[in-house]
């Protein structure tokens, strides 16, 4: 089961990286999976399959809430005449 805490830190910290603009926007998905496996490692404090599998599960999570606020935030674009 997902902790709501490393849920919410994750996607606070993946928002925040993502607004430095520092890191590709095509590398994001791939620092939330690593970020997200490094929470499980440390919470669990040991490296299995299942533990890694908590980290991408995080990191899923984290990046599809991050990218649904961005999208549901924006503007519509004008239509097309």
């Amino acid at each position: 089961m997902v902790s709501f805490a490393a849920y919410a830190v994750l996607s606070a910290l993946i928002a925040a990286i993502r607004e430095t603009e520092r890191i590709p926007n095509k590398y994001i998905p791939l620092t939330a999976i690593l970020l997200g496996v490094l929470y499980a490692w440390f919470d669990e404090k040991l490296l299995t399959s299942e533990t890694l599998l908590h980290g991408v599960q995080y990191a899923l999570y984290a990046t599809g809430s991050v990218a649904g606020y961005k999208y549901f935030t924006q503007k519509p674009m004008p239509p097309v005449k």
